[in-house]
């Protein structure tokens, strides 16, 4: 394994850049599926979702990442890669904020970068809330992962519709 790999850390930086590449297909994917910026980003969050019950072991890896622990002074290695390939990722989810404020959709005042990351942490919330007491909300309160989801979708949608 140490052949491929320098350390412990560069394997669990290349567990998490498998995620987050497979991530950044399913973010670009949702975002040419649409053509209004709102739309982009509401597809965005609902590729998230869907992204976190088809890998949840990449997700679980993506949530315990701690940037602090990334050799940003190597270029060549795995956590190097998982910061520039999580750029991507943001930029993705940024651009189709900065579409939806140039085609109408969203609020103009917006940040396209601080909503990207206030849309990433929203959405990762619900989803490990989910992931923890989905069988609880569903047993005593009625509510299933799909409706949360949506519920949280139509949320961010009102709040950033222009």
């Amino acid at each position: 394994l140490y052949l491929y790999f320098k350390n412990k850390d560069d394997l669990s930086h290349g567990i998490y850049l498998r995620g987050l590449t497979a991530l950044k297909s399913f973010f670009q994917e949702a975002i040419d599926s649409r053509e209004r910026g709102i739309e982009k980003v509401r597809a965005i969050g609902e590729a998230y979702f869907r992204f976190s019950r088809e890998h949840t072991d990449y997700f679980n890896s993506m949530m315990q990442l701690r940037p602090h622990e990334i050799d940003f002074s190597d270029p060549t290695t795995n956590g190097m890669r998982c910061h520039q390939c999580g750029e991507e990722v943001m930029a993705i989810v940024a651009r189709a904020v900065q579409i939806g404020i140039e085609d109408g959709t969203i609020r103009p005042e917006l940040d396209p970068m601080k909503t990207a990351f206030t849309l990433w942490g929203q959405s990762a919330g619900i989803i490990q809330i989910l992931s923890a007491q989905g069988e609880h909300l569903q047993s005593y309160h009625g509510i299933s992962a799909e409706e949360l989801m949506r519920h949280s979708f139509d949320m961010i949608y009102h709040a950033l519709r222009a």
